[in-house]
């Protein structure tokens, strides 16, 4: 008996040598933690560490290389510590390193072949909406434009009031980058007509501007309109300047003299 006893102490370590490796885990001390596993299994070949240990261990210690690594900016360290990506959400953790890793190298395509991957598999409202956001202000016009149209998240849009916040910024920035594509090729009727239907008074307001020499009144009705839906103050100097280029003297006086600070607009009429 004794010797089976012996036996069984000699197979494995002490529970507190086994809690000690959790303990230190929960501390984020995560180099500890792989170092005393391993001690663990030199001292003891033939035990068998659970498997819920050996997996805590190895995620944790793997997530402190990858947050080292964020943490320098070293991107294809991120990059080739991360584990391939599945068709399946990544923990947030890892879903935003390698967000950062890829924005961070700056090879558009592959940005936007991640964003369009993982706003495709990740269903929790809490990483969809943050990262939807992110993409409205990091994707080019082919990104933008595949998530726009993204049916996962058209749905889940829909159902939960954080990520439609978050999916109308992908709207109004594609929005946006097509209303400038359209300026810069000579399409104004075009933008225009993008700006008009946007639901984005801060759009409209530019459609103004756009059209301002050569149709000053339709000119005033976009600036007017863009400060009726709460749009940029500048729009009223814009319609005031519209007004004048009309000839509507009197609807340039109402617009200075409904500015906040009509005397910054005096000069103008």
């Amino acid at each position: 008996t004794q010797a089976a006893v012996t036996q069984r102490v000699q197979v494995g370590p002490a529970p507190a040598d086994v809690q000690a490796v959790w303990d230190l885990g929960a501390a984020n001390q995560w180099n500890s933690a792989e170092d005393r596993l391993a001690s663990l299994k030199a001292a003891y070949p033939a035990w068998q560490a659970p498997r819920d240990l050996s997996a805590y261990v190895a995620n944790g210690a793997l997530d402190q290389r990858i947050a080292d690594a964020v943490a320098e900016h070293d991107w294809t360290t991120v990059l080739s510590a991360l584990p391939v990506a599945a068709d399946k959400c990544d923990t947030p953790f890892r879903l935003f390193a390698r967000a950062d890793a890829l924005e961070g190298l700056g090879e558009p395509a592959a940005i936007n072949a991640f964003y369009v991957r993982a706003l495709t598999v990740c269903d929790a409202p809490d990483s969809v909406a943050t990262l939807a956001a992110r993409a409205a202000s990091v994707l080019d016009q082919d990104g933008l434009a595949a998530l726009r149209e993204l049916a996962p998240l058209q749905q889940r849009a829909s159902e939960n009031r954080q990520v439609g916040a978050a999916y109308a910024k992908i709207v109004q920035a594609d929005n946006r980058l097509q209303f400038n594509t359209a300026i810069n090729t000579g399409h104004t009727g075009a933008a225009v007509t993008l700006a008009d239907t946007s639901g984005d008074p801060g759009l409209l307001m530019q459609a103004g501007w756009a059209m301002l020499e050569t149709d000053p009144s339709g000119a005033a009705q976009r600036f007017s309109r863009s400060l009726a839906e709460n749009g940029p103050e500048d729009a009223r100097r814009g319609l005031v300047l519209a007004s004048l280029a009309s000839g509507d003297i009197s609807a340039a006086r109402a617009a200075v003299s409904a500015a906040p600070e009509p005397a910054s607009l005096a000069e103008l009429s």
